[in-house]
Order: C-alpha cells, then sequence, then structure tokens
C-alpha cells in the first residue's frame, strides 16, 4: 500500500499544474482508503 503512496506522490510532485489542483484530494481519498482496509 505504501508503494502505491510513493508512486502517486512522484507523479504529483510533476511540474504540472493540472496535478497540483487535484493533488490533495487525491491524498486524502488515498489515506481513507487506506484506513478502511487497515
Amino acid at each position: 500500500m505504501f508503494s502505491s503512496l510513493t508512486q502517486d506522490s512522484k507523479l504529483d510532485l510533476a511540474p504540472k499544474k493540472k496535478n497540483l489542483r487535484f493533488r490533495p484530494r487525491r491524498i486524502v481519498v488515498r489515506l481513507q482508503f487506506e484506513s478502511l482496509f487497515f
């Protein structure tokens, strides 16, 4: 699960304005999904 997090973080760090918009929501959703599995 943490591997997926690292991959998403790398993609979000890419210099793209679109990614900057969706980065916070994606992280929150990912954390919520992981909390459900744990």
